[in-house]
């Protein structure tokens, strides 16, 4: 009798977006004040009834309490126009409109938080005009007589929804958006935002959900990057077609503000509870990206989760060290100790490109494989660039030392596919995309294919070394069946920092430092749940810890193996293995399900490797 094992190891959908995005400015640093607007880069363009969704502008104020300033800020100007036109038109204004159905356009507004100090929005400070958008009126100064909305707190936010009414009036599928914000005694901020509407977005039923395993929100903070609010981020997150987001904020940055460390991670896990009690269609799970020291004391990042057992059990596990100014204090080994510990499981995080290396200011580095059968450090990458990943001379990062494992335990998987980067530009980070066609803008342009930091080319680079470890581990379990931990799972998340539109993350503090086209729904990875997502992300961790996970830059493809002759239910999915009798063979068949949507394009070509 003849037996064939068979491994599911991932399913990988691949896309090339056309050459368009939209924009905005992120990641400022904490000496100045930051004001920011974002738009969802796409969104579902008409509801059921055939009318134009709202499209919500989600403005957010960090660090207006810097240096004992504030921020005053007297009204919002939005302007509207079909991409296709060079021309804004005046400013959408409201003021025949009932102050109570204007005041209804204002969602997912800051609530107080003395412990963040987040300020409350006031749902009084404002009223109609003939002239802007908004105007603020709370304070007011004797002379010159000057009306504001006085920003004193570190977080301040709300979205302001333009209604169909007004979108009516536009037909295209790509809308453009200017922003102003007047500002007392500073300069005033203004920015240009596009958004690409699209009929549908694919999706696969029967238990898929798509999420995004990577994302930071209002707990990352330092003198680089911000991320934003939740409400802000959950409402951005669902207009681009996702349904769960892992918040995985820098551990690092648990220590700049705030309480204490493990009082901030209790923080961050009320926000979350309170988003998806609101809202049990969408699910935030409460993780964390850890800085760690690998096997050559450098720093390198972990994606780490709860158990489902209890997504809101897990402490902070972390030393809040891995920045600028310390190493971190926790190892590889020692934080994979911790998750076994309280139930947790990790996934390294961009973990072997030339891409992914961190920066020198942090000590940066990537994760080490250390195995004689993959090229050593300098060598070629098969796909191209060279390796970065393999010093010999030092321990693994991954493999395991103890006898029975392949791989560390509690190590599960890797990020390999992070960061959505095809485009970019180094000058105005207002209006990367210059929607007005200004002849001294120098607008997004595409990366070459051979740039460190496309997106393709760290995915290519890690799945070389992914590949290797695959085959090295079906080796070990076809020779040793009692074999520990030797599935290496595989995911894709955004790394977006708010980032609904477009980022200019200087994710290298200065290295790289170019304003490039990522955001949130760029990259996602979709599991299956086929009892649903669960209360608070409990299927989806379930299946983040299974494998059943597909990686996606758009379109889908999912393939299973049916056994019993229904090809709705999967029995053997991604992350799965199985022996098969021979003469069974037949019994089994293979299926796939690709769906893609007009904002993508047709699906031409698909490989089975």
């Amino acid at each position: 009798m003849k037996i064939i094992r068979l491994v599911f190891l991932g399913v990988i959908c691949w896309a090339v977006l056309p050459l368009h995005v939209a924009g905005q400015n992120k990641q400022g640093n904490t000496t100045s004040s930051e004001v920011y607007a974002d738009i969802p880069w796409t969104m579902i363009k008409l509801d059921a009834s055939g009318k134009p969704n709202s499209i919500p502008v989600h403005f957010y104020v960090h660090d207006a309490d810097v240096l004992g300033g504030t921020e005053q800020l007297m009204s919002i100007t939005i302007q509207i126009k079909n991409a296709t036109d060079l021309n804004y038109g005046p400013a959408i204004r409201f003021d025949t409109m009932p102050i109570n159905s204007f005041r209804s356009l204002f969602s997912a507004k800051s609530v107080a938080n003395t412990d963040l100090d987040v300020q409350a929005f006031d749902p009084t400070a404002f009223i109609t005009s003939n002239s802007v958008t908004i105007d603020f009126i709370s304070d007011t100064t004797s002379w010159p007589f000057t009306t504001y909305e006085e920003i004193t707190g570190h977080i301040w936010f709300f979205t302001f929804n333009i209604p169909s009414s007004v979108l009516e009036n536009y037909d295209s599928d790509i809308i453009d958006f200017r922003v102003y914000c007047e500002l007392d005694w500073a300069t005033d901020y203004e920015t240009e935002l596009r958004v690409f509407r699209t009929n549908e977005f694919p999706a696969i039923p029967n238990g898929w959900y798509r999420g995004d395993t990577h994302h930071h929100c209002i707990m990352t903070q330092n003198t680089a990057e911000n991320g934003f609010d939740l409400p802000g981020t959950h409402d951005a997150a669902k207009l681009t077609g996702l349904s769960w987001i892992t918040i995985t904020d820098h551990s690092c940055d648990y220590d700049n503000y705030g309480v204490s460390m493990q009082g901030n991670w209790d923080i961050l896990g009320d926000m979350v509870a309170e988003v998806n009690n609101s809202d049990t269609t969408f699910n935030f799970i409460r993780g964390m990206e850890v800085s760690v020291a690998n096997s050559k004391g450098n720093t390198v990042h972990a994606l780490i989760y709860p158990p489902s057992s209890n997504p809101f059990g897990m402490p902070y596990v972390a030393d809040g060290r891995g920045d600028e100014t310390q190493g971190p204090g926790v190892s590889v080994p020692m934080l994979l100790d911790s998750m076994g510990k309280y139930g947790g499981f990790c996934y390294a995080a961009h973990p072997y490109a030339e891409g992914d290396v961190l920066s020198i200011i942090v000590s940066g580095d990537v994760w080490n494989l250390s195995d004689p059968g993959f090229p050593a450090n300098g060598q070629p990458h098969p796909s191209g660039g060279s390796v970065v990943c393999n010093d010999t001379t030092q321990d693994s990062d991954l493999l395991s030392s103890e006898p029975g494992y392949f791989m560390k335990n509690y190590l599960l998987g890797g990020e390999i596919l992070n960061e959505y980067i095809s485009m970019g530009t180094t000058d105005d980070p207002d209006n990367p995309w210059n929607t007005t066609g200004d002849g001294s803008v120098t607008p997004f342009a595409p990366l070459a294919l051979t740039d460190d930091y496309h997106h393709t080319r760290r995915f290519k680079q890690n799945l070389d070394l992914v590949e290797f470890v695959w085959k090295k581990a079906m080796h070990a379990r076809n020779t040793d069946d009692n074999i520990q931990n030797w599935k290496y799972h595989i995911s894709a998340g955004s790394d977006a920092h708010g980032s609904y539109n477009f980022n200019n993350t200087d994710q290298f503090m200065g290295v790289y430092g170019i304003i490039n086209d990522n955001a949130v729904g760029k990259l996602s990875t979709l599991v299956y749940c086929p009892n649903g997502m669960g209360v608070n992300g409990t299927g989806v961790l379930d299946a983040l810890r299974s494998g059943h996970n597909v990686l996606s830059s758009g379109p889908i493809l999912t393939m299973h193996i049916d056994s019993d002759g229904n090809p709705a239910t999967a029995e053997v999915l991604p992350g799965d293995d199985i022996e098969i009798v021979y003469e069974d063979l037949l019994n089994y068949n293979v299926w796939f399900n690709a769906q893609t949507a007009d904002l993508y394009g047709d699906i031409t070509d698909i490989q089975l490797i």
